[in-house]
This record gives C-alpha cells, structure tokens and sequence, in this order.
C-alpha cells in the first residue's frame, strides 16, 4: 500500500509571517513553491492511477514538465477537465511573479532614482495583493480533491480506512 502524506501549512503559515514583516518577495517565492509542490503531489497520486509507470518514471514526467503544462494541457490529459480558467490565470500570475523574483534580471541603474530593476521589481511585488495567494493555494486545493474524488471514488474509501487506522 502506497500512502503520501502532504503538509502544506508550514508554507501557508511562512507567508502569513513573511507578509506580516513585510517581506512580501520571500512570501511570493514561498507561495508559488506551494502551489508547485501541490501540483506535483497531485501527479505523484494520480499517474499510478492512469499508467502503468514506475515511480522513475513517474519522476521523470513531473520533472520535465513546466508549472503552466501541469495545469494546462497535461492535467487535461489526466483528468479529462480543465481546471478552472479563473483559477489558471491566477496560477500563472503568480508564478510569473515569482519567477520575477527567484531569476532577478538586475540591470545597472543610477544611484537615487526609481528607474532601475530592483526598484521596478519592488514596485511590482509591492502592488501585487501577496495575500491573495493563500486563497489561490486553498481554491487549488479544493479543485484537484473534488476531480479525485469524481474521477476516483475508491480513493474515499482508501482515505476512511486510513483515517481509521491512523487516527
């Protein structure tokens, strides 16, 4: 029996701290991680479910694939259903803006002004509603477990039994 237990409050909580002391870029980097790992956590269940693939090549699948594929044309193979368009563009809204952070394209600028990059990348974190992310993570979250449990129903079963057991 193959179990996989996710915990992504240590995340959710790490942001609420990083907007708390303002250091919105850290709370970015950390929810665009959380929505990564869900989504992979997602095809780590359900790819043993659709094909007969091991878990290297399970792996290898995950790893090659981009964030936008994975909701995209990808979790439309695998589920027959696309993910909420609205829910989408969030998504990729937010990874484009964490990718922004993590692969900072610094670019010379001159001392005291508002023009150069680092000033253009605060300028854009700063305007971004960073807390809204915590209710993307959570929206996603509910979509992938209600396709689960509509394209899967033994998965409830499995998941009473292992509450049962290890509750």
């Amino acid at each position: 029996m193959k179990i996989q237990v996710t915990e992504y409050h240590s995340f959710i909580e790490g942001m609420k701290s990083e907007i708390d002391q303002s250091r919105l870029k850290t709370a970015v980097v950390l929810g665009g991680t959380c929505i990564e790992h869900i989504m992979n956590h997602f095809y780590q269940d359900v790819l043993p479910l659709l094909f007969d693939l091991d878990q290297g090549e399970i792996n290898k699948v995950i790893g090659s694939l981009k964030l936008p594929d994975k909701i995209g044309w990808f979790y439309k193979i695998t589920t027959k259903v696309g993910l909420p368009k609205e829910l989408v563009n969030k998504i990729l809204e937010i990874i484009s803006l964490r990718n922004k952070v993590v692969h900072f394209q610094a670019v010379p600028e001159i001392i005291d002004t508002n023009s150069g990059s680092y000033q253009k990348l605060n300028s854009v974190v700063q305007s971004f509603d960073v807390s809204s992310i915590i209710t993307t993570i959570k929206e996603l979250e509910t979509e992938l477990e209600k396709v689960v449990k509509d394209l899967w129903p033994e998965i409830n079963i499995a998941n009473d039994i292992f509450e049962r057991f290890f509750s």
